[in-house]
């Protein structure tokens, strides 16, 4: 099975984020996340639960 296409990883991202984010931003996700569905989905909230500390 492939993983999601970078565009296709980006818009998923979109979809999940309440708010605009910087492209470099978006694309260290997509690029961490390796075609993931379910870590581009994971990913973002990890990253808020860690700022909240």
């Amino acid at each position: 099975m492939d993983g999601l296409r970078d565009d296709d990883a980006r818009a998923l991202l979109d979809s999940v984020l309440p708010g605009p984010v910087h492209p470099r931003v978006r694309d260290a996700i997509v690029a961490e996340a390796r075609g993931n569905p379910l870590a581009v989905m994971e990913l973002p909230r990890g990253e808020s639960e860690i700022r909240k500390g």
